[in-house]
């Protein structure tokens, strides 16, 4: 009888090591999906926050570029292209390019610093 009280009681305490551990492993793992739940919305926010009201950020003009426009005819379809004024832009390590009017085109200077607003899929010129 006493064998078996013994084997019962460790029995006991062996189950309720198991719920122990049972309910720390839920927990970290309650606290880790919350914390990356957490993690993933901020991203989401920070994402349609720079889709509606874009990054307000100061951009170094690298190059400037003019590509005249051209008429292409083939047979009795006409293809026109009107020229373009670009300039490159050093943007979040990388090199990005806009189109501006002929008027900003002649007053921006290579190596100015300009005020652009980057959004998800293009950037302007902040005015």
């Amino acid at each position: 009888m006493i064998v078996i009280k013994k084997f019962f009681k460790e029995l006991l305490w062996d189950l309720i090591d198991i719920f122990k551990f049972s309910l720390v492993l839920f927990l970290l793992g309650f606290c880790l999906y919350k914390g990356l739940s957490g993690i993933e919305q901020n991203r989401i926010n920070s994402e349609k926050e720079l889709i509606t009201n874009g990054h307000h950020i100061e951009s170094v003009v690298v190059d400037k570029e003019f590509k005249e426009g051209f008429v292409v005819v083939n047979g009795s379809v006409a293809v026109a292209d009107s020229d373009k004024y670009l300039i490159k832009l050093y943007l979040n390590d990388s090199l990005k390019e806009i189109e501006v009017s002929k008027d900003e085109y002649e007053t921006i200077e290579i190596g100015k610093k300009l005020k652009v607003i980057e959004y998800k899929d293009k950037i302007i010129l902040d005015k």
